[in-house]
């Protein structure tokens, strides 16, 4: 027992000692926030905190909200070791709320997250006529009991659909070798099931959806085309309108074709992995013996004279155009590509909404990098030759399915914060998920150490699917270090303050 009593006593001032450590350091850091504040907008301050020091939105805009909220209560916050959880709580509250808050950890009392959302409702009820608190108490009882039965019928469609496309998948594989009436039979199944499941449908996402004309349409929201789909496939099943009696698409157009298989349309709805019991089949067909017909099409800014765009071209890429503003690029890029649609313009006068209308699949460019390169004068956005926020235009006028820009590590110094952080926010703001990412040539058999960054943006739910390419250290290439002098244009670079490597560097 002595020794518990001593391991416990030790722990809690241990604990005690990092709570006030952990509690310091956030004022601090708010005091340093607000020392920057004299010098930036809030807007400005939130950017660079997020940018150039790596917080979140949430924590950037807390700490820029301290100095106007919490000033002059850095000693109670600091006497009760108050976690910075609370503090963004404090900061996010209205000024009743926090004032009570506030009055009880100046007394001595324990306050978290859950005690400030607590005195804020208990406030704002006391506002109410009696009357109203409940009735507005049996409506959240009610929302509640609804997102509980959607959520129990999702779960269920979840299960059954991973079932019933393991049916589909295994029927479809062998309706070739199947007789008459064994097809006839296993088709009455699937169509029974599909029944069974469209009130399962219906109850968790309505009844009521767009036809599939519609629904392809490019305007549409992606999450109501895949719900959209989702019925009118479960429908088709329902209607035993598959297989020989109906095919297994939507619509026979050549974008329906490409979108509407009602087997895959149903993969929407489950968590399940997909099955493989229709391998069978695809194996008797051979191996792949030419190019899909489906290429992914992209748009690039800054195409130089098409090193990047030839390495897309070959992993299965074709361009909507190609801009770039050095006339012996251009004429580069014509001759060894004279179908492609290259357009010598300067980035800044390009409109961009007309080529829209075919779906863009990737945005790609090599903006201009002799602005943050850590070999140059390092203007940034002063620089005249600085296109970042035009890279930022074309994302929010294309609305492709997906970006990558290329630039050097020096876009991230703090210098640079404030502009970086413009842009990120305005690829925010047109809807992407945005990372950024570092990539070094050596790690990929190159006999260099060129750093670059990647900044990639997807929507968000295909963001969360993105995976960098694997790294490859054992392939570095040690000896050329012993060896590797710089050329004669490479020194004239450095000169010169422009990174020889870069994109467009002889521009």
């Amino acid at each position: 027992m002595d020794d518990k009593a001593e391991a416990l006593a030790r722990a809690k001032k241990a604990i005690s000692s990092l709570q006030r450590q952990m509690t310091e350091r956030t004022l601090k850091l708010a005091s340093e926030v607000e020392a920057l504040m004299k010098h930036l907008t809030p807007s400005e301050a939130r950017q660079f905190l997020q940018s150039a020091c790596g917080l979140s939105v949430s924590d950037a805009s807390a700490y820029c909200k301290f100095s106007t909220t919490l000033k002059g209560s850095e000693e109670a916050l600091r006497n009760a070791r108050v976690q910075f959880s609370v503090v963004k709580a404090l900061v996010s509250a209205d000024v009743e709320t926090r004032q009570e808050a506030l009055w009880k950890i100046s007394a001595g009392a324990r306050v978290d997250v859950r005690d400030v959302t607590a005195i804020k409702k208990r406030l704002r009820d006391a506002k109410l006529p009696p009357e109203q608190v409940l009735a507005q108490f049996r409506m959240r009882r009610m929302a509640a009991a609804a997102r509980r039965r959607a959520s129990d019928s999702v779960t269920a469609l979840d299960h059954r659909m991973a079932a019933f496309i393991r049916h589909v998948e295994g029927f479809r594989s062998q309706t070739a070798r199947l007789g008459r009436e064994e097809e006839a039979a296993r088709c009455e199944k699937i169509r029974a099931e599909a029944r069974n499941l469209v009130p399962i449908f219906e109850s968790a996402f309505g009844s009521s959806h767009r036809s599939v004309p519609e629904l392809l349409n490019p305007s549409t929201d992606p999450e109501e085309r895949r719900i959209g789909f989702v019925h009118h496939a479960l429908l088709k099943f329902a209607a035993g309108k598959f297989g020989r009696r109906g095919g297994y698409m939507l619509d026979r157009s050549r974008a329906g074709i490409r979108r509407t298989d009602i087997v895959e349309c149903l993969r929407a709805t489950t968590s399940a992995p997909r099955s493989r019991t229709i391998r069978p089949c695809l194996e008797k067909q051979g191996q792949l013996s030419g190019v899909p017909e489906r290429r992914l099409k992209f748009v690039e800014l800054c195409a130089g004279a098409g090193g990047m765009a030839v390495g897309l071209e070959a992993a299965g890429f074709d361009p909507i155009a190609l801009i770039e503003t050095d006339k012996n690029a251009a004429a580069t890029l014509r001759l060894n590509r004279p179908k492609w649609n290259v357009i010598q313009q300067d980035l800044r006068t390009v409109d961009f909404k007309p080529f829209r209308n075919p779906r863009v699949d990737l945005l790609v460019g090599g903006l201009p990098c002799q602005p943050y390169s850590e070999d140059g004068k390092g203007l940034g956005k002063d620089d005249p030759r600085d296109l970042l926020l035009e890279g930022a235009r074309a994302v929010a006028e294309l609305k492709p399915w997906s970006f990558l820009f290329e630039n050097v590590s020096g876009l991230l110094h703090a210098k640079h914060a404030d502009h970086l952080g413009r842009f990120l926010h305005t690829l925010r703001k047109s809807g992407y998920v945005v990372d950024i990412l570092r990539m070094n040539t050596e790690d990929y058999g190159l006999a260099q150490e060129r750093e670059r960054l990647l900044i990639v943006g997807m929507r968000a739910e295909s963001m969360s699917a993105f995976r960098m390419p694997p790294r490859f250290p054992h392939w570095r290439t040690r000896s050329w270090r012993c060896h590797w002098r710089p050329s004669g244009s490479e020194r004239l670079g450095r000169r010169s303050g422009v990174d020889p490597g870069a994109p467009g560097a002889d521009r």
